[in-house]
């Protein structure tokens, strides 16, 4: 915390001596070598009584409410922790944005619109940390690196937040995704691990057929490389060929399957003895 302004107050109860702290302002930054959050404005109150601190407070990011939380702590046994609730965010063009908040959301293209909300905990004793949370997303619409993307929606179950992982067996879906033709019933089932994201699977309806991602593994360091492969089942290349500038000029109509094995790296994606019949 930087920044900070309080106005201290002491007193006593039935308890004993306390002192509480109305937090007028302060600014809440990470400190880890890859930050996980911009710098957040923080206010709200705290007390300390017998060795047992809490509090209660709230931030923000821009003058937009982002977050409650939660503070308790045994200055005896040096237990203690948090609980964060968002609230229901709401993303708007013209608002608060995901990327405004985290660098981690920053591949999700702007404008961001919707709404989502977190809740979590991390709790600390002599012994380690603990961490959980649930991100619950009723309905994004963005753009991504494939197409604007319409109707994401889903539960995701984090099993820790230092460092992010999740349960296995996530699932988000779609309702559309603008790629060179459109993909609709998309739906994909991952799991987030601390180096690494892992997908089991990935279906995706197009040109009246379908398009899968067989399992792979994606790590999170951008200048590593991946593989993967796509399986066609009985898709109509037309609708593609439509999105293409020679639409006016060439007509195609095939129904195709097959395997197109890939490699996406730094240098963009190449597929590698793929096959269509």
């Amino acid at each position: 915390a930087s920044d900070a302004a309080a106005d201290l107050r002491l007193g006593t109860n039935r308890g004993g001596l306390f002192i509480a702290a109305k937090v007028d302002r302060a600014k809440i930054s990470d400190t880890s070598p890859e930050s996980r959050f911009h710098p957040l404005d923080l206010t709200g109150v705290a007390g300390l009584q017998a060795d047992a601190w809490t509090g209660a407070l709230e931030l923000a990011s821009g003058g937009y409410p982002v977050a409650e939380v939660g503070l308790r702590h045994n200055g005896v046994t040096g237990s203690g922790g948090v609980s964060i609730d968002t609230g229901t965010l709401a993303f708007t063009a013209e608002g608060l944005q995901p990327a405004a908040l985290s660098p981690l959301a920053e591949v999700i293209g702007e404008p961001v619109e919707g709404t989502a909300l977190f809740t979590g905990a991390i709790d600390w004793r002599a012994e380690g940390v603990d961490s959980h949370g649930r991100l619950d997303v009723p309905r994004l619409d963005f753009k991504s690196p494939a197409g604007a993307v319409q109707g994401l929606s889903g539960q995701i179950d984090f099993t820790s937040l230092i460092p992010l992982q999740t349960a296995p067996d996530q699932t988000l879906t779609a309702d559309v995704i603008q790629a060179l033709a459109p993909l609709t019933g998309s739906q994909v089932t991952f799991q987030l691990l601390p180096d690494e994201l892992t997908l089991s699977e990935g279906v995706f309806e197009v040109g009246g057929g379908t398009i899968k991602i067989t399992p792979m593994s994606i790590p999170l360091d951008q200048t590593k490389s991946w593989r993967g492969e796509l399986v066609i089942e009985a898709v109509q290349l037309s609708e593609f060929v439509e999105a293409t500038p020679f639409a006016d000029r060439v007509d195609l109509d095939a129904v195709v399957s097959g395997r197109l094995p890939f490699v996406i790296g730094p240098e963009g994606i190449t597929f590698i003895q793929g096959k269509l019949t």
